[in-house]
């Protein structure tokens, strides 16, 4: 058998040894450049709103394009029926620019939750953000506004009837029988 000198292997090489011209040196890869920002490129790719979204801005166009005419309306109707002096104007202007923030779907749809979180959320949130106190005539105020919506347009479907939402209000907003409010009970002498 005859052995035959083969080549030595080649050692490895370090980064230090290395030559330009043979192999590069590693190195970290640069970092790209940032992007430039240009407003309008990135409002014009903002997503779609989602169904829900467009529904609570076609109903809030709705009540709003309508606040005015319904006002009128509601007073109209009020004047007819000798309710006038038992309306608060300045509470139904209240009751009608929450109702326009108010998501319910379809308008006029008005529940017993539905009420109460219109109530003690919405109108109560927009006094607050207006800074002055919720007006004592707001559930009086709505006894009278639900009556119009039933009476003119009627309430929506999936509503509640307006006995039911009579007496939520009449229990929560401590009305009579007729929607107006109940006497002070007088406390007996000790």
């Amino acid at each position: 058998m005859t052995l035959t000198a083969t080549a030595p292997r080649p050692t490895p090489t370090t980064a230090t040894t290395r030559t330009a011209t043979t192999e590069p040196a590693l190195t970290a890869p640069s970092p790209k450049p940032a992007p430039e920002r240009n407003h309008r490129a990135t409002t014009a790719r903002k997503k779609a709103p989602n169904r829900q979204h467009l529904r609570a801005v076609e109903r809030r166009h709705y009540v709003r394009d309508g606040a005015s005419h319904r006002f009128a309306s509601f007073i109209d109707w009020a004047t007819e029926r000798d309710l006038g002096a038992y309306v608060d104007r300045s509470a139904l202007h209240l009751l009608l620019d929450a109702e326009a923030d108010f998501e319910t779907w379809p308008p006029d749809c008005w529940t017993e939750h539905g009420l109460w979180q219109f109530l003690w959320s919405e109108v109560s949130t927009a006094c607050v953000l207006e800074g002055r106190p919720v007006p004592e005539s707001v559930p009086e105020t709505m006894w009278h506004y639900l009556r119009f919506v039933d009476d003119t347009v009627g309430l929506a479907a999936g509503s509640d009837d307006l006995a039911t939402l009579h007496s939520f209000l009449a229990v929560y907003g401590d009305l009579d029988d007729h929607g107006r409010p109940r006497p002070v009970d007088l406390v007996p002498a000790a």
